[in-house]
């Protein structure tokens, strides 16, 4: 095989696997887009979450303000208080937490993965370019 065809040859290799890193970079940040949006989800959520929690406590304490049964409001007020501080709310706002840092850690693999494939791609570019600087270095018949 002649070297202008050898060259040739290469350099559409190069260009080949350079279009499959375009590709899998496209779908990496498609990806990482996906992620974020339910990142951003997971964080209204618990934004709503924590809201609604302090709504509850801010009720439950004026509840206990009132007069109307001693008893049976510090009964009450106490058995929210138990409800909204207990295992089932520390449970539902660490699982929000968990989720949001499951996300952002992995977004942050998607982002080095996205990296590396942008140098991979650049890399490739360049030993072309260098492929060409040959191929036109070559002496013509």
């Amino acid at each position: 095989m002649s070297k202008e065809l050898e060259i040739k040859n290469q350099i559409l290799n190069y260009n080949n696997q350079i279009d499959i890193c375009n590709d899998e970079l496209i779908s990496l940040r498609n990806q990482v887009k996906k992620l974020e949006e339910l990142s951003l989800q997971l964080r209204r959520m618990d934004n709503r979450f924590n809201e609604c929690q302090a709504n509850r406590i801010n009720s439950t304490k004026k509840i206990g303000r009132l007069s109307i049964n001693k008893r049976i409001t510090e009964g009450y007020c106490d058995g929210m208080n138990n409800l909204l501080s207990g295992n089932e709310f520390s449970r539902v706002a660490s699982g929000l937490v968990s989720a949001r840092r499951n996300v952002e850690d992995k977004i942050y693999e998607l982002q080095q993965e996205i990296a590396r494939k942008q140098a991979q791609a650049y890399n490739l570019q360049n030993l072309m370019d260098c492929l060409y600087h040959e191929l036109y270095s070559l002496p013509t018949e």
